[in-house]
């Protein structure tokens, strides 16, 4: 069900879970129920697909259709609002209504792009890029074991 309103909204699985801040298997994992998603997972996937809080968890126990939120008006909509090179890779951001921002830190691992996202933070850059630059290091460690 949840793959039936992706390919609605155009994305493809990479496209949803780089938004979601996680990797494609991870994706997969939590939409066939094999695994518990985090909260902020849910939160990433209902945001991405516009849909209200608790949707994903009513699929999950049944439901067949999906409540979606309403447009928000402009001066409420996201706005992608910088980026910033680091030492640790391009962190960039866009603003949330009330002030949250959704972070992704990106640089490039084994050869290709990669990234750490941290969705609806009310941390400041400087704050975000030592977290998330954790993230990106994890990843690379994985990519060198597996090479």
């Amino acid at each position: 069900m949840v793959d039936q309103y992706r390919r609605e909204k155009g994305l493809s699985v990479q496209e949803i879970a780089a938004r979601m801040g996680v990797t494609t298997n991870t994706y997969r994992n939590i939409i066939r129920g094999k695994t518990t998603p985090r909260p902020e997972n849910v939160t990433a996937l209902e945001n991405t697909l516009g849909w209200a809080p608790g949707q994903f968890q009513d699929l999950q126990n049944g439901s067949t259709t999906v409540d979606t939120k309403p447009t928000p008006p402009p001066s409420e909509q996201l706005r992608v609002v910088g980026g910033v090179d680091t030492e640790h890779g391009l962190l960039t951001w866009t603003e949330l209504p009330g002030g949250l921002r959704d972070y992704t830190l990106s640089r490039e691992i084994a050869g290709v792009q990669r990234g750490a996202s941290l969705p609806g933070s009310s941390l400041s850059p400087a704050e975000v890029v030592k977290d998330l630059a954790v993230g990106l290091k994890m990843l690379e460690k994985y990519y060198e074991l597996e090479g």
